[in-house]
């Protein structure tokens, strides 16, 4: 089988960090701490909205959010990991109205080791990472005992926090999922005033290093070492300033994604070409700290040099590429928006698409950040906002075969192949 991925620009709005689809194809019974509401009326800070610590991003959760996984690899997210309810982790979460915007978020877990460097990688029993959902949806993993969540319309927002494997799929009890979420109310923004300086000047800086690692999934894995007289201090973000305490920022490609409250933040996959990744280190009341005025940061390039102009770029708009395709490709247009998903294909509409045994599939779709999933052939097609994703592939099972948008679970069709 060979799968050919390209990708053109599209005029289609942008999604934000981790704002990520609608509700997902049925329920999934969940095992949850619930704690007291918390009223948040929180201040307005741009530059932090959007879920931090993720895919980016969530994001992945930076957001968790932008693509969450290539899926080199097998993809178990759809199935739970039943364990022993003797020695099953369990997960609490105790969620603070930030006193600028948001809630901080902290995390208490038994038996489970978080590993980032093992995410997407095979299941070890008892190992893994954490994933964010809002209101029962999908924002992406995580790897800190603490996560920023922001962003949220006013209102009550299920926060919740997911246990899963390294292979992302939920450890489970008896089929529900182990989890803790709590119910917020966030309250209109409010006016916030700076202070009068950009930057706090320190003599920190010592052991300020960043490694990345490539996720098997697609996106990376960042390890941060903070400066060795820094002390992370996620309880007193957006506090007064204390020397020496504070969080750090995340930016990819000169934008902030928002706060890193640990060691450890995913950075989604952001598409072709070169990006740059960036960690900051912050004051608790958000400002850079800095040498001589320059605020302290490490960074990194990811990702491949593309060319300056690629045939694609310059193609019109409402043009699909159409090199080597057979005449009798079924074609599929997938369109994703406010929650409804509209078909195409072949001059039908209907969810069930039918693909002659050994025919040609093309699947264009575009205006989300997610991923195509077609089960059975276990191809997973990355969407970038803004742009079209076209994927060519042989139908050479038969029998019915679901296509659904991975992360949020959303059923796009079925291909039926005879």
């Amino acid at each position: 089988m060979t799968i050919r991925i390209a990708r053109r620009l599209a005029a289609l709005a942008l999604l934000s960090v981790f704002a990520l689809l609608a509700a997902a194809c049925g329920s999934t019974a969940t095992t949850t701490t619930q704690a007291a509401d918390v009223s948040d009326e929180p201040a307005s800070e741009s530059s932090d909205e959007g879920v931090s610590d993720s895919d980016p991003a969530e994001a992945d959760h930076s957001g968790e959010d932008h693509a969450d996984e290539d899926h080199a690899g097998e993809h178990d997210h759809d199935e739970t990991i039943d364990v022993e309810a003797a020695s099953a982790p369990t997960v609490t979460i105790e969620a603070t109205a930030d006193p600028r915007s948001g809630h901080n978020v902290r995390v208490s877990t038994t038996n489970f080791t978080v590993s980032a460097l093992a995410a997407s990688t095979e299941h070890v029993e008892g190992e893994g990472h954490m994933h964010l959902l809002i209101d029962g949806e999908k924002q992406g993993r995580f790897y800190n005992d603490w996560i920023h969540v922001d962003g949220l319309t006013p209102g009550e927002h299920t926060i919740e926090v997911e246990l899963n494997a390294n292979t992302h799929a939920p450890y489970a009890v008896d089929g529900e999922r182990i989890a803790a979420s709590q119910v917020v109310t966030v309250g209109e923004a409010a006016e916030h005033q700076h202070g009068e300086a950009d930057v706090v000047d320190t003599n920190l800086g010592d052991g300020f290093a960043m490694e990345v690692t490539d996720d098997p999934r697609g996106g990376w894995n960042v390890n941060i070492s903070a400066p060795q007289d820094f002390t992370i201090s996620p309880q007193n973000a957006s506090t007064d300033h204390v020397d020496g305490e504070g969080h750090l920022h995340l930016f990819v490609d000169g934008a902030r994604q928002g706060r890193i409250y640990g060691e450890w933040v995913y950075v989604a996959d952001q598409g072709a070409g070169e990006h740059t990744i960036e960690v900051r280190l912050s004051t608790n009341d958000h400002r850079d700290y800095a040498n001589d005025g320059v605020p302290l940061s490490v960074e990194t390039t990811v990702g491949e040099p593309t060319e300056d102009s690629a045939p694609e770029d310059s193609a019109p708009e409402d043009s699909v590429p159409d090199d080597s395709v057979p005449e009798d490709s079924v074609m599929v247009m997938i369109d994703f928006a406010d929650g409804e998903v509209t078909l195409a294909s072949n001059g039908s509409d209907s969810d069930r698409i039918e693909a002659p045994l050994g025919s040609n599939v093309r699947l264009i779709t575009t205006d989300v950040t997610e991923h195509v999933h077609v089960h059975g052939y276990d191809i997973f097609l990355d969407l970038v906002p803004g742009e079209t994703a076209v994927l060519d592939f042989v139908a050479e099972i038969p029998g019915l075969v679901e296509v659904e948008l991975e992360d949020s679970h959303v059923f796009l069709f079925e291909l039926s192949t005879q």
